[in-house]
């Protein structure tokens, strides 16, 4: 287990992957949401934020105390959430920037759609699953492409899940601050993609989640969860 798991340096207190770097994403994102379900998390059926069980995508909220904010449809469903998601996975990248941007300016289509259609990059780091994890629904659309962060105060509008998202005020300043028990593997992820994938972090960014890395280290599950990508992925 220990051949595999990520190994990291840690220079001028900035997380670097290593090692780990999967080979082949899934060719489209149906394939990816499919193989994440069916061949990573089938026998570990609990939500990412917050630990809810779940049983063909059908969300028990009962199981977790989780309580409806707004959109009760959503929260009675998990969805392939990207802990990087879309609109960073563009604007963090140069040639990203570029396809998304030609994408909002052309009829019938988005930057989203235009550059998994162009940019072939950008289309294995949105398949990739080391970067997708099952949420509920309601969060996932809650946390829209907000950054993660620190949240001031307790806001509390999921129940007992431990997911504080800032959804008020100016756009820029909205985050997401996440339970402790996910903010390494946030971290790592985040790290992979920017290894992976040349996303340009913030100098705040990786300290963040240098330190997130550090206060939760990988566990036993986690371990797991990238044995199984690496047999879809390869490396």
């Amino acid at each position: 287990m220990k051949n595999f798991i990520i190994s990291y340096a840690l220079t001028l207190n900035i997380l670097v992957v290593a090692n780990t770097s999967f080979a082949n994403s899934p060719s489209s994102f149906n394939s990816a949401k499919k193989l994440m379900y069916q061949k990573i998390y089938y026998d570990n059926q609990k939500t990412f934020y917050c630990g809810c069980d779940y049983s063909n995508r059908k969300v028990d909220l009962n199981s977790c105390g989780y309580q409806v904010r707004k959109n009760k449809p959503r929260a009675s469903r998990t969805e392939a959430e990207h802990i990087v998601p879309a609109y960073w996975l563009a604007q963090l990248t140069p040639l990203g920037r570029s396809c998304w941007l030609e994408g909002t300016k052309r009829k019938g289509t988005n930057g989203r759609k235009y550059c998994l259609k162009t940019n072939k990059t950008f289309k294995q780091a949105y398949n990739d699953l080391m970067n997708l994890v099952p949420s509920i629904g309601e969060v996932n659309g809650d946390r829209s492409n907000y950054q993660f962060g620190l949240v001031s105060g307790e806001i509390r509008n999921y129940g007992a899940c431990d997911i504080e998202i800032n959804i008020s005020g100016a756009r820029n300043l909205r985050k997401v601050e996440p339970a402790p028990s996910v903010r390494g593997d946030i971290a790592r992820i985040y790290f992979y993609m920017f290894k992976k994938y040349g996303l340009n972090l913030s100098m705040q960014t990786k300290k963040l989640m240098n330190a997130w890395h550090q206060l939760d280290p990988i566990d036993d599950w986690e371990s797991v969860r990238l044995k199984r990508i690496e047999i879809i992925q390869g490396k």
